[in-house]
């Protein structure tokens, strides 16, 4: 079957891929410092390596831009909250945040630890393997959403998972690697054309794929996300449709001791013969089902991105999204 994105997907996948610059002083530095906290952290247990990555990332996080817009942004989502709830949860998020990058170098742990990981509805992940055509896994940046790739892997599948490369090369080079080790059989792809050509082939071989879907995409499809106007990447549904291959929404959920709920959800294609309706309505349903697990656990979304990318949220009225 002739897989198909639509006329604007070639500039979609340009511009999430982030092109590596030449390597200045500065990157060089940012990596020895990184490498440092690698080091450190690997030494830790990984319930102290979480705490101190959560600590650090909210300490030093809510002191930049970035928990100023994550402020800024869940006043605007829920208008209804007061100012100090606002920053609560900006600086729960930013722990969660900081916790999951901490816990990077422990996934591999994480994972060969049953009391760990809790599966919901895996019997969705059964039925997946057991399909001629493919399968894409979606998520947000909920809870850790670094352990996409192993769960998948967990389950025995060839997994093929995108991600948007770092602009310092150094870095980039180095969590790849982590990410490699901890992503077990999968395989790491860049959000890019040769990346999805790679994919479209696994998926027409009936392997898997997986990218995250809450991101502002400049060139996506106009729409709402939490009430308020942004625009959304829609190659998920875009290769469901054309491939033929079935969307399932993963949520993780963290608990407790650096443990996670990991539950899984049927996303329903729309297949109306309308490519771009089909697109459209795809795209939204992801949305909806992801908007209501982010409201269900608002402290362990990442606030911090700049998903509504241009809009003055300060001065936006703003509908508060149904739960």
């Amino acid at each position: 079957m002739q897989c198909y994105w639509p006329q604007n997907m070639g500039d979609q996948i340009k511009s999430a891929a982030v092109g590596t610059r030449p390597i200045t002083w500065q990157h060089r530095l940012e990596a020895i410092a990184a490498q440092a906290v690698v080091a450190v952290l690997r030494l830790l247990p990984v319930e102290h390596a979480s705490t101190l990555g959560g600590w650090l990332a909210e300490k030093i996080l809510m002191r930049t831009r970035r928990g100023k817009r994550a402020e800024r942004q869940i006043a605007a989502v829920m208008p209804d909250l007061s100012p100090t709830d606002c920053k609560r949860i900006a600086k729960a998020s930013c722990n969660s945040f900081g916790r999951a990058m901490a816990e990077l170098p422990h996934l591999p742990a994480i994972f060969a630890d049953p009391d760990r990981i809790t599966l919901r509805n895996d019997d969705i992940l059964a039925a997946a393997k057991s399909r001629q055509s493919g399968t894409i896994y979606v998520a947000g940046h909920l809870g850790n959403w670094e352990l996409l790739p192993g769960v998948a892997s967990r389950a025995d599948q060839n997994f093929h998972g995108f991600y948007r490369p770092l602009s310092n090369a150094i870095l980039e080079d180095r969590l790849r690697k982590i990410r490699m080790a901890a992503a077990q059989k999968a395989i790491l792809v860049p959000a890019a054309s040769r990346g999805v050509a790679d994919v479209i082939s696994a998926l027409r071989g009936g392997e898997t794929a997986g990218l995250l879907v809450d991101l502002f995409e400049g060139n996506g499809l106009e729409g709402q996300f939490l009430g308020l106007s942004t625009r959304t990447n829609a190659l998920a549904a875009t290769l469901s449709i054309r491939c033929n291959a079935q969307i399932i929404l993963v949520l993780v959920r963290r608990l407790p001791g650096v443990r996670f709920e990991i539950e899984f959800e049927e996303i329903e294609t729309s297949r109306t013969g309308n490519r771009e309706q089909d697109i459209a309505l795809t795209t939204e349903a992801i949305n909806r089902k992801l908007e209501a697990a982010i409201l269900a656990k608002p402290e362990q979304w990442l606030w911090s991105t700049n998903r509504w990318k241009g809009q003055d949220l300060s001065t936006l009225p703003t509908e508060a999204p149904s739960a």
